[in-house]
């Protein structure tokens, strides 16, 4: 694991110790996960998100290429079932955090060409 992954899983731990309802079991199960993708990442691609070949500008891309791909499923989920997933459809929520992200980063594209 990276000290990028590593610094998710402590954000993960600090966020539940007494400041949230979000349950240990929870947190503990998502930390396991990221350790698992970033051995997966390692194994797959020889490298961990500490790599420092890509620029600012190529981390953006592959940021907003997951946030697209994030939008997308979120929208086939929210689609195939749309009270279970009411909550990410609200003013503020997940979803249009990351839509808001994704114009942002397009903004900041076109106002730099």
């Amino acid at each position: 694991m990276s000290t990028i992954e590593d610094k998710v899983c402590e954000n993960l731990t600090d966020h539940n110790a007494g400041k949230s309802d979000v349950g240990k079991e929870a947190v503990e199960n998502l930390i396991q996960k990221i350790q698992e993708r970033a051995k997966m990442g390692l194994d797959k691609y020889g490298t961990t998100m500490d790599r420092t070949d890509l620029s600012s500008e190529e981390w953006d891309t592959h940021l907003s290429e997951e946030l697209m791909d994030v939008a997308v499923y979120m929208t086939k989920k929210m689609k195939d079932n749309p009270n279970k997933y009411w909550y990410d459809i609200i003013p503020g929520g997940l979803y249009w955090m990351i839509l808001r992200r994704l114009i942002v980063s397009e903004m900041t594209k076109i106002a730099e060409d």
